[in-house]
């Protein structure tokens, strides 16, 4: 880190060799909106080019890229620290970040021995915890206990649930009804407002539609990547939505409404 030492985790960013394109994308707002930013690791297996790794982030390569899980687990075992800040490498920080509230989110982690800390309320939790911050249910069994927006992790705790092997869909929606969650379940939290703006930018591959207006801020996006036009994005959205819908909503309650709106069932 730059300039006063904090009591800030590290930030792990989990990528792969073959999505160098998007590691000067996250660089430059890392750059802009976080100078101050704690050490930041670059997991990426699969023979990434030492030359593309952004300056002052640390290369992990740990050799063949395997499935999301396998690899992610090499790059959190090379990060020495009890806890560390997971970001994935399509997040660009749209706002300036603030030091002191992250490191207060820290420090509340650790007093609170929390495993899962996530630094924005999307999803937000379920029950208010103490000033600042909410609670997730666990024993509700919800999806997206642990989604993988940006968090503070406990190391070990994220090891654990990788042993599974989930893809990251699987991961988002299942980790938090592993045994390991259940067995933790009064350490999950969520912060009440954000604690840092940012979005994605990569979806299955390609760019979403506003990233063609970066290159002419000066945002280095030249990259062979495709655009998703604005209605393929908009269907997207939808199809998100009614898949939300399926999982949280009851069969039999979707039925009901179903039958109220003259439908047949399902």
């Amino acid at each position: 880190m730059n300039g006063k030492r904090r009591f800030v985790y590290p930030v792990l960013v989990a990528s792969h060799a073959k999505a160098s394109d998007l590691w000067p994308i996250a660089h430059h707002f890392i750059r802009k909106n976080w100078p101050d930013h704690p050490p930041i690791y670059l997991g990426a297996n699969g023979g990434a080019n030492i030359d593309k790794v952004p300056k002052g982030w640390q290369l992990i390569d740990r050799g063949e890229d395997r499935s999301f899980s396998r690899s992610l687990m090499d790059y959190v075992d090379a990060v020495e620290s009890e806890y560390l800040i997971l970001m994935l490498d399509d997040f660009a920080i749209l706002d300036p970040m603030s030091n002191e509230r992250l490191e207060e989110a820290c420090r509340f982690a650790k007093k609170h021995e929390a495993v899962y800390l996530r630094l924005t309320p999307n999803p937000p939790g379920d029950i208010p915890f103490e000033s600042g911050y909410t609670q997730i249910v666990i024993d509700k069994r919800p999806s997206y206990a642990t989604s993988l927006q940006m968090a503070i992790w406990k190391r070990d705790f994220l090891r654990t649930l990788l042993e599974y092997d989930f893809n990251p869909w699987e991961f988002e929606v299942r980790g938090g009804k592993t045994e390991e969650a259940l067995a933790n379940a009064s350490r999950f939290f969520v912060a009440k407002e954000p604690l840092i703006r940012y979005t994605h930018f990569v979806e299955k591959g390609k760019f979403f539609p506003f990233v063609r207006h970066w290159k002419d801020e000066g945002i280095p996006t030249d990259t062979t990547r495709g655009y998703w036009t604005e209605e393929e994005v908009r269907r997207m959205q939808g199809d998100w939505i009614r898949r939300t819908i399926r999982k949280i909503v009851p069969r039999t309650w979707r039925n009901r409404i179903r039958v109220r709106l003259g439908l047949s069932e399902l």
